[in-house]
């Protein structure tokens, strides 16, 4: 019997439209365009995850809110961390996934952490570490 994750949305997106909604969210936080970073985060939401619109809303505006709270250089990673785990319990209650909010929320604001320290460096090994925990605790796999 096939797992019932196979036809949940989260695991079945178009990874070339969600590529392109990471890439013009990346573009709209580095140019501190937070309205458009919403607009994106809505059509990322919906792409990545298949929420109901109304939770698209929700889920984009919290997912927003955690790259405010993380973009300044003092920035507030208590703060994203906060918002990130509201926005992973969206998805665990929209989805019925296995995934712990808190520790998906650290890992991701962790990744974020890290992605600044080595930017630029793509092949740095803690940036690569980081990114698949984060991942990993997300889609609740090794």
């Amino acid at each position: 019997m096939r797992d019932a994750r196979h036809n949940n949305p989260m695991r079945t997106f178009d990874p070339l439209k969600v590529a392109r909604y990471e890439k013009d969210s990346w573009v709209a936080y580095y140019q501190k365009r937070w309205f458009t970073l919403l607009r994106v985060f809505i059509g990322l939401v919906q792409s990545t995850f298949g929420l109901p619109f109304l939770r698209t809303l929700q889920a984009a505006y919290i997912l927003t809110r955690a790259q405010v709270a993380f973009a300044p250089a003092d920035n507030d990673v208590p703060l994203a961390e906060a918002h990130m785990r509201r926005f992973f319990e969206i998805v665990k209650r929209a989805h019925g996934e296995q995934l712990d909010p808190a520790q998906a929320a650290r890992l991701e604001v962790q990744w974020w952490v890290v992605h600044r320290r080595f930017f630029g460096h793509s092949d740095s090994p803690e940036l690569v570490d980081a990114l698949m925990q984060a991942y990993a605790a997300e889609y609740s796999i090794d």
